[in-house]
């Protein structure tokens, strides 16, 4: 009797009026008794004040209490608090009419609710009314179950060709049905390799950054307690474990038993990139007026690194290094906006400028190198430039190096040939960086007039420890000699590793150990 309300007043008296228990003086009124005692379907009788004075076995079984429990109890006591507010009316209707049916809501002794059918007539004997109850709480949740089914097998058609990922969870958060678009989008053949697993441990169980996502932190989860509609972007984990975004909207969905979801979303690979690409592109065309004012507002500046001979520890040379002085008077290292420079035009214009404040410092530093851009390597229009720049300065061309990466020649070898031969023959001498990377470098050797080989850094950080390195450097020294040309080390950062290059047959070294780049008032 826990889940009914209590009454405040001691239970109904019978006031002179009788259950149809007591009515047996007569054949007829045995077999209607009978009839009562044995009836399948629940039968309560209730008096006028809709207070029970009989009930069934199978009443009390529906009810979940004794007769003796039932009997003496208003009919108010077993309905749902919402509708108590308009029981009143729809009794005196009742006695008007003398007949009523329908469904309703029975709130019963575990305090559950039953869906009931039921047929009531008035005054089956002065003052006494009989209900007749039938419990089809099953047969309505299998309707509805069977409607569900419908509306989802109708809908089917249309799900199974929409263009947005969409699967359906049950109330355990199973997928019970998957459309193939969800399928395409998180890497999988076909709807049966979802369906039965849990959507949250299948994809979206972590974050982009590979750490775990909680199922009590996860709001598509959040849906099954609240029953409110959410919507956002998440990213979803794919079959092989990569992750993919998506913009979603996540639906409660009422089932006979609890609240399952549905789950819409859209694949937003393609307009993050465009976002990304787009916030690029504005950071770029920032990028280029900074890079620009700069230039018109003498905020370039060049540093000098010293390169040093490894058998005497002298310096030989500089590698001049751009950097630019942004408004704050910071320093803005040329990995910030040289490839943004490159890729929108603005490279030979920087390189012009570095070409002519760099034919300035032979006469103050020695011999430098100086770096030029894929852009400017090959534009035949810069050799005048520098032509005019040796001359205007009267620098020694031998003291000008000019140094330019694999992957530029790469891009335009016929044209960097000639480019180089010119360099030579104003009396320039070449370099080539970050040798060893590329994949055409014998035949840079052989047709270009190179003086220096520069050695990647990756071959020199850690080559004390590293026997396989040691092995690139030397077949690098061994073929630099074979060609007449000379070898310089980048990224030497301590003594040990300068001893061993020493050792191991290399010109030059350049790095941490020797010095840094310092700008050349310094």
């Amino acid at each position: 009797m826990s889940g009914l309300p209590s009454r405040d007043s001691a239970p109904h008296e019978n006031n002179g009026l009788v259950s149809l228990r007591e009515t047996n003086g007569n054949r007829a009124s045995a077999i209607a008794h009978a009839s009562f005692e044995q009836a399948l379907d629940a039968m309560l009788v209730v008096d006028t004040e809709r207070v029970y004075t009989d009930a069934n076995p199978a009443a009390c079984a529906l009810l979940g209490l004794e007769r003796s429990e039932v009997v003496g109890r208003r009919i108010d006591d077993f309905m749902p608090p919402e509708v108590l507010p308009s029981i009143s009316a729809a009794w005196e209707d009742f006695l008007k009419t003398g007949e009523q049916s329908g469904e309703y809501e029975l709130v019963v002794a575990d305090g559950s609710r039953r869906r009931i059918e039921f047929r009531a007539k008035a005054n089956v004997l002065p003052g006494l009314h009989l209900s007749v109850l039938r419990d089809i709480t099953e047969r309505r949740a299998a309707e509805e179950a069977l409607r569900a089914q419908r509306a989802i097998d109708s809908l089917s058609a249309v799900l199974e060709h929409l263009g947005d990922g969409l699967y359906v969870s049950d109330r355990e958060g199973r997928m019970t049905f998957v459309n193939p678009a969800a399928c395409t989008v998180l890497g999988y053949g076909s709807p049966e390799d979802l369906i039965g697993s849990s959507a949250h441990e299948t994809i979206h169980y972590k974050r982009p950054n590979g750490s775990g996502f909680p199922r009590d932190e996860c709001p598509l989860v959040s849906v099954f307690q609240s029953g409110e509609m959410l919507s956002g972007e998440e990213w979803f984990v794919r079959q092989d474990g990569s992750m993919v975004p998506v913009s979603y909207t996540c639906s409660p969905l009422p089932l006979a038993e609890g609240r399952g979801t549905v789950v819409a979303f859209r694949d937003q690979s393609e307009r993050k990139a465009a976002k990304e690409k787009l916030q690029r592109d504005l950071d770029a065309l920032s990028w280029i007026g900074r890079v620009r004012d700069a230039l018109d507002e003498g905020r370039m500046v060049l540093h000098a690194q010293p390169i040093v001979e490894l058998s005497t520890r002298e310096v030989t040379q500089h590698e001049l290094l751009l950097r630019m002085v942004d408004r704050d008077n910071g320093l803005v290292l040329p990995g910030r906006f040289l490839p943004i420079a490159e890729r929108y035009g603005l490279a030979p214009e920087v390189d012009r400028w570095v070409i002519r404040r760099a034919l300035t410092v032979p006469k103050e530093i020695g011999t430098v190198e100086i770096n030029l851009s894929a852009a400017s390597f090959g534009d035949l229009d810069l050799l005048g430039a520098i032509e005019r720049g040796l001359t205007d300065t009267d620098v020694d061309p031998a003291c000008v190096v000019f140094e330019i990466t694999e992957t530029a020649l790469m891009e335009q070898i016929e044209t960097g040939q000639r480019f180089a031969r010119r360099l030579e023959e104003l009396g320039c001498r070449l370099t080539l960086d970050d040798f060893g990377t590329g994949y055409g470098s014998f035949t840079y050797l052989k047709e270009l007039p190179i003086s220096f080989l520069k050695i990647d850094m990756q071959f020199i950080r850690g080559i004390c420890r590293d026997v396989g390195n040691q092995r690139v450097v030397e077949a690098i020294v061994s073929l630099s000699k074979a060609f007449g040309q000379q070898t310089i080390a980048e990224g030497v950062e301590d003594e040990a590793t300068a001893v061993l290059l020493h050792r191991l047959g290399v010109d030059f070294g350049q790095g941490h150990e020797f010095g840094l780049a310092q700008p050349l008032e310094a």
